[in-house]
């Protein structure tokens, strides 16, 4: 026992994963707590409402920030040791950010009865999506500042502002319902995250972190040019992937039955439910620790440390599911459900093929390695796709999760194969 937890406070990664894995059970009751209340306060047709403005806050937030959260883990990195690298950072970014979120602010303002009219259909809230673009300047700084925290390896400061984050939601969710009913819980999606900006700032200030003057004529076409190229990685990613989904939903709605595209579906967000704690785990701590890195040696002994130290907590949590699987599908939908339980296995495969290659694929991003993510990740969707479609006359509602581990399990040797040199080399490289 005493081995375990000298084992455990020596291992940054598990500390800061334990900590980080309590914001997310935080966030998971706070998600569960608020779409309760909704669907007892306001039914399926108020459920519906909030689905629709949650996705479409999440969009132009994420169009606002410019989708260039994982540059500035990179350029924040590089750039720290230098003075004068880092004021042509901050001032790259500052003016850039600037630019990108007046425009998404300009087009809310203007065009808020034509956004209104996609989100809402039948209902005026064009109120709500101008006062959404005029706090989302605050959103764009809480993005940037917590993606400069990681890139400075602060993680506990961003597990911090999390924590409040979650927290703050909810209380500010149950208040706004109580005082305004439908158009508070409208308010409270649109504001919270913008809100939050706020305490980011807050917890910056309090670490002592160095910002320079933002000057026009420091301004770096490197880092112009980069920003540009993280955008154009995340956009392929954000468009690519739910197309995928949605043909394998529809692909089987049409060969099998709708029933069977719902078993699929919540399938897949049981998945979401567990793989977040490491996709989170990997954003947090392995990405900035892989922008830092300077050889193949750091980039060897960062992966096989996760591997070491993280892999076999999430085998055993899958392990754990998969025995499970009979009462999670009861606790978190319904006996209706319990067809489910016949993809758990495949499912975990996948997802554990999944992880590997993901602490792999986080090099891309640190690294910029542009076509190589570009052109893995279509191959991965249209892998997914595919062999859905081959597999769906034999093993039928099975052929989805099927095609999923045999698609990431070919997608984790094609990774592993891109960098058989850099985990393989001498240990003076």
């Amino acid at each position: 026992m005493k081995k375990l937890q000298s084992f455990f406070n020596r291992s940054e990664l598990l500390k800061v994963g334990s900590a980080n894995s309590a914001s997310l059970i935080l966030k998971l009751i706070s998600a569960f707590i608020t779409s309760k209340l909704t669907a007892i306060v306001f039914g399926s047709t108020g459920i519906s409402l909030l689905g629709n403005w949650r996705n479409a806050t999440e969009l132009i937030q994420k169009i606002s920030t410019g989708s260039i959260h994982n540059g500035v883990i990179k350029y924040a990195a590089d750039s720290q040791n230098s003075s004068e690298e880092t004021s042509a950072f901050q001032s790259t970014l500052f003016y850039v950010s600037c630019i990108i979120c007046l425009l998404i602010m300009l087009v809310c303002f203007v065009f808020a009865s034509n956004i209104n009219n996609l989100i809402f259909i039948q209902q005026d809230h064009s109120d709500l999506i101008r006062i959404l673009a005029f706090v989302l300047p605050l959103y764009v700084l809480n993005i940037h500042l917590q993606s400069i925290l990681k890139a400075y390896q602060k993680f506990n400061k961003v597990v911090q502002i999390n924590i409040f984050g979650h927290v703050f939601n909810l209380l500010f969710f149950v208040i706004c319902i109580y005082l305004y009913g439908l158009k508070g819980a409208l308010l409270s999606v649109a504001i919270v995250p913008c809100l939050l900006g706020v305490y980011s700032f807050y917890v910056v200030y309090k670490s002592n972190l160095v910002f320079h003057k933002f000057q026009f004529s420091k301004i770096k076409k490197l880092y112009v040019l980069g920003f540009r190229d993280y955008a154009l990685m995340t956009i392929i990613s954000t468009l690519i992937f739910p197309l995928t989904y949605l043909s394998i939903r529809n692909l089987l709605s049409e060969e099998l039955s709708l029933k069977s595209s719902g078993y699929w579906e919540a399938m897949f967000r049981i998945s979401t439910l567990y793989i977040t704690f490491a996709i989170s785990l990997i954003n947090l701590i392995i990405l900035p620790k892989l922008a830092n890195s300077k050889t193949a040696s750091d980039f060897r002994q960062i992966v096989f440390q996760f591997y070491k130290q993280f892999m076999p907590f999430f085998i055993g949590g899958l392990i754990l599911v998969f025995f499970l699987k009979n009462y999670i599908v009861k606790i978190v939908l319904t006996n209706e459900f319990l067809p489910t339980t016949q993809l758990f296995l495949w499912q975990e495969v996948g997802d554990l093929f999944r992880v590997l290659a993901l602490v792999l694929v986080a090099q891309f991003h640190a690294k910029k390695m542009i076509w190589h993510y570009i052109i893995t990740d279509i191959l991965l969707a249209f892998g997914l796709y595919f062999s859905t479609y081959i597999l769906i006359n034999r093993f039928g509602l099975k052929s989805a999760v099927i095609g999923h581990a045999i698609t990431y399990a070919v997608y984790f040797l094609i990774i592993l194969a891109i960098f058989k040199n850099a985990l393989i080399a001498n240990k003076s490289t």
